[in-house]
């Protein structure tokens, strides 16, 4: 889940941390893996 709108949907119908929690661990993931492949792709 990397949708900022999407989480703040989600956080408004839950009470646990648990959405943030876990946007906030895949949010970068995401954004260093598209960084990687974007580099990869420019070297092909």
């Amino acid at each position: 889940m990397t949708s900022t709108p999407g989480l703040a949907a989600v956080d408004s119908m839950t009470e646990t941390d648990a959405p943030s929690v876990a946007y906030a661990t895949v949010y970068p993931i995401a954004m260093v893996l598209l960084i990687v492949v974007v580099k990869i792709l420019s070297f092909l």
